[in-house]
């Protein structure tokens, strides 16, 4: 008989408690672990999807969580397995994204002896350190025993409070210890150690935060990637029907509410909606749920397009209680999980029987007609290159009943094409370009039932390209479309706003200065993807139905306006202004 090993008693412990699904790359520092996976698939059941650089496996595992609403998880080897992972990881402890990366090491003896991949050029053996500005905690394991602890704290360490990246470092003489049967086959109890609690907040705050609402004059509700975690959905929009209150979104809280919802006002921020802006800046109370603040949504905090603080006041709920006052003042800091915080609430408010008709879903409806009728001349271009708001037009057509969009290039970030919440989910913790087609792969597997619709650019499409080759392996439902303007475009249409059109390091161009621009529906082919060219307007919807019906992968390569998709006639302007003045 095979002797067991510390790898299987890690298997098992992550089969007890229900983590089996896992992303990941081999290494020779993770052998024994991987050796244990091989076996878990046929005698616990876990599924397992090789990815090809260990930043989109980052993506993917994050993908997983959102979409499942259990940890990631990510299999990585020392050394540079476990660095590559790091742009992805980052991204994804920012998102708030649940991920447990498990990480093979060097053996301990040979600590300080530049073992191969060894990390020794401060301290020996220092690989954990770099994970320090991002990760909740870093677990060291060092003696098989330590296997079953190690496990369940990454587990409630990750999915308790703000969710976020751990990491449970074995090295490689671990993880092949032999243990025995008795070890392996101990109960541990872990899924009774792994408490992951909801709190509601103090009954004070939250008996204040009623009481503001319900006698409220123009309350609003902007949800952050807080509020989609927590699953407020439901709380969210009976919440907006009780008060008859928009409901508007940060960047990556736009999953929270269908966007063909009559109560959705759109995204805030520079970016985002103009009635959005309008709603939240005339508002004299707003909640927001799960919110940081942050640059995009607020317009750099200074310029006032979208809050007006001195005049309203702020209902902050967050996990996080290093949050609440962080940026604004507020009027209740309620330190909790918005679902629960938002039953409460709600409970209250009914209470008072009050009844509210403010004319919001007219507004609404209102503003929305508007902003199709300003964009019509666009929406409905015939030019050559594609305008590429005639592509979302297109898209919003098509798109399946059941789909769900992950990321979006800028100009698909605030078309309404959605009827049900979790239909759309955009990633912009750090800005890691392209990040959004790797998450693809996780909510494709979290989510075999439902059409995967990745809408990004040709920049991030450069980035992270090898998601093509898991997506082929797998046959996962997944339709990566690629906004074509050969360039970062975002960058390179600020560089040409802000310094009198000069760029440089933005735009694909040969040495002679004609545009570079890649057939990526040829690359998605020698990665046996089906892949789809789009160069005119009108095989647009043809082509997009053909790619969404297809049962597997596919890339739609649409070659759009450059210059028009860099700088879209919808956005505001940011706060960026005040440091670079010249731009009119």
């Amino acid at each position: 008989m095979e002797n067991l090993k510390g790898s299987d008693l890690l298997m098992k412990c992550l089969a007890d408690l229900d983590l089996n699904c896992v992303f990941g790359m081999g290494g020779h520092g993770n052998m024994a672990t991987l050796d244990a996976l091989y076996k878990a698939k046929k005698e616990r059941g876990f599924k397992t999807y090789i990815v090809h650089d260990e930043s989109v496996g980052a993506a993917a595992a994050g993908g997983y969580f959102k979409a499942t609403g259990k940890p990631g998880l990510l299999f990585v080897t020392n050394g540079p397995g476990m660095m590559q992972a790091i742009p992805g990881l980052v991204e994804q402890a920012m998102e708030n994204s649940a991920i447990i990366v498990v990480c093979g090491d060097i053996p301990t003896a040979q600590w300080g002896y530049g073992a191969e991949e060894e990390l020794d050029i401060y301290q020996d053996d220092d690989q954990t350190t770099l994970y320090r500005g991002f990760a909740k905690r870093i677990f060291n394991v060092v003696d098989p025993k330590q296997i079953p602890d190690a496990v369940v704290r990454a587990y409630t360490t990750a999915m308790s409070g703000r969710t976020g990246v751990v990491l449970v470092n074995i090295p490689v003489d671990v993880q092949s210890k032999v243990i025995t049967k008795e070890m392996l086959e101990k109960d541990y109890r872990l899924k009774e150690r792994a408490i992951i609690d909801r709190p509601r907040g103090s009954r004070e705050a939250v008996e204040k935060a009623a009481d503001l609402l319900a006698n409220a004059e123009a309350p609003m509700i902007i949800c952050g990637v807080g509020a989609v975690i927590s699953d407020a959905s439901d709380e969210v929009i009976e919440l907006a029907e009780l008060l008859d209150a928009p409901v508007g979104t940060a960047y990556m809280g736009q999953a929270i509410i269908g966007g063909n919802n009559p109560y959705y006002a759109g995204r805030v921020g520079g970016w985002g909606n103009k009635y959005a802006n309008k709603a939240a800046w005339n508002s004299d109370v707003i909640i927001t749920l799960g919110n940081r603040f942050d640059e995009d949504e607020t317009g750099a905090w200074e310029i006032g397009d979208t809050y007006n603080i001195e005049k309203t006041k702020i209902i902050h709920v967050h996990i996080d209680p290093r949050e609440l006052g962080k940026i604004y003042p507020t009027e209740v800091g309620i330190h909790g999980d918005p679902k629960e915080v938002l039953k409460e609430i709600i409970s209250l408010i009914k209470a008072k029987g009050k009844t509210y008709n403010r004319g919001t879903k007219e507004a609404i409806a209102k503003a929305r007609a508007e902003y199709f009728e300003e964009m019509k001349e666009y929406r409905e271009s015939n030019n050559v290159p594609i305008n590429p708001f005639r592509f979302v037009k297109e898209l919003e057509e098509v798109f399946p009943k059941n789909g769900i969009q992950v990321g979006a290039a800028i100009c698909a970030r605030n078309y309404y094409c959605h009827d049900n919440p979790k239909s759309a989910y955009y990633g912009y913790g750090m800005g890691l370009i392209g990040t959004s087609l790797a998450q693809a792969l996780g909510f494709a597997v979290g989510c075999p039932d439902r059409k995967i619709v990745s809408v990004e650019g040709d920049g991030g499409f450069l980035i992270h390209s090898s998601m093509l080759a898991t997506a082929a392996e797998y046959n996962l439902p997944i339709t990566w479309i690629i906004v074509n303007n050969s360039s970062y475009g975002t960058v390179w249409g600020l560089q040409r706003q802000y310094f009198e059109n000069r760029s440089i390091f933005t735009e694909f161009k040969y040495e002679n200065e004609d545009v570079y621009v890649p057939n990526y529906a040829k690359i998605a082919e020698g990665f046996k993807v089906k892949g789809f060219r789009i160069e005119k307007p009108e095989d647009i919807r043809p082509v997009l139905e053909e790619a969404l019906k297809y049962d597997g992968p596919t890339l739609v390569d649409i070659v759009v306006d450059r210059l028009f998709s860099s700088t879209p006639p919808t956005v505001s302007r940011c706060g960026w202004d005040k440091y670079y003045p010249d731009w009119e």
